[in-house]
């Protein structure tokens, strides 16, 4: 535990100047709003806010919690595969009517304990010990070594990170609906995994998730008890079908390679469940690897299908409806 609080000062240092407002990512269209958000489950970090086009008072918006912040919008702020695109993603979809208008709010990782924080710990707490111990010392298995940044998964803390201490926030200083049926978290590779992970622990609050190349595994390598634990856990706490739309998507590249036959098996316990294609959404992408440059280009399709707008109709819900 005093290792872990450590690694959380030295996150909460490294985050501190970052926390500029004249450092923000530029965005296509719209504008970013900044937040500093006291909290007092996990290391600080930014939180980017993106507003759309015509944001307004007089409308009330749906809400796509993000994880990897800082990967969302500005390629000088991402990766060596750059942005997600997703205001680029987002506008032309919102102007065709066929999307319901949403904000999005970026949530920057912990950086050197990434693994650790979107490690879901209901899938690692059944883990045998010496399974643990390969995993935290072994890293990647090709070679990274530690890459929990000696932290054991805090994720829970994460998710009431989100839960009770930003969403409130949102859903008081921005014109949003807040109910379950608009509000949506996404995510790619452990990101992705932890947007599933709030949907099944926290089914009062998530509508839905967008899951992206989910990194079944933890590691590069095939890691056959992480896999039988993330299914075992998919079994006892999916919600119930028809209740939530989830997307999941992977390619058949790098990574994607080894994460496409634990996929396959998620499909089918979902199918099992009586979960139909309305409500779930999976697919494979020929030739994609497992990066921003790809997941960009399925991003769209993603939140598409979370934010579908059954009305046919552009823009956000008058307030007060």
């Amino acid at each position: 535990m005093r290792k872990k609080i450590c690694l959380w000062a030295t996150a909460l240092v490294l985050a501190g100047p970052a926390l500029a407002q004249d450092d923000l990512p530029t965005v296509s269209a719209g504008k970013i709003q900044r937040l500093d958000i006291p909290t007092a489950n996990v290391p600080n970090r930014i939180i980017d806010v993106w507003l759309p086009p015509g944001y307004a008072a007089t409308k009330r918006y749906a809400v796509v919690y993000m994880q990897d912040g800082a990967s969302l919008y500005d390629s000088s702020f991402a990766g060596k595969y750059g942005e997600l695109k997703v205001d680029e993603a987002l506008v032309p979809l919102f102007k065709s009517g066929k999307l319901r208008e949403c904000i999005v709010v970026g949530i920057y990782n912990a950086g050197a304990v990434r693994f650790a924080e979107y490690w879901p710990q209901k899938v690692w707490e059944p883990l045998q010990p010496y399974v643990k111990k390969r995993l935290l010392e072994q890293g990647d298995g090709m070679g990274k070594l530690d890459q929990m940044g000696g932290s054991e998964p805090f994720s829970d803390a994460y998710l009431r990170f989100i839960v009770q201490e930003v969403k409130p926030y949102i859903d008081k200083n921005f014109s949003v609906m807040p109910e379950r049926e608009s509000t949506f978290i996404a995510g790619t590779n452990m990101g992705a995994l932890v947007a599933l992970y709030a949907v099944c622990q926290y089914p009062d609050v998530f509508g839905g998730a967008a899951c992206l190349s989910t990194h079944w595994t933890g590691q590069r390598i095939v890691n056959k008890d992480v896999i039988e634990a993330n299914m075992a856990y998919l079994k006892a706490s999916l919600p119930p079908a028809a209740s939530h739309k989830i997307y999941m998507d992977c390619g058949n590249q790098t990574l994607d390679l080894n994460l496409a036959p634990a996929q396959k098996e998620a499909d089918a316990i979902f199918a099992a469940k009586g979960w139909g294609p309305a409500h779930y959404q999976s697919k494979v992408f020929a030739g994609h690897e497992h990066n921003e440059q790809f997941w960009a280009k399925r991003i769209p399709g993603a939140l598409s299908f979370l934010l579908a707008n059954p009305a046919g109709k552009a823009g956000g819900k008058p307030a007060g409806k």
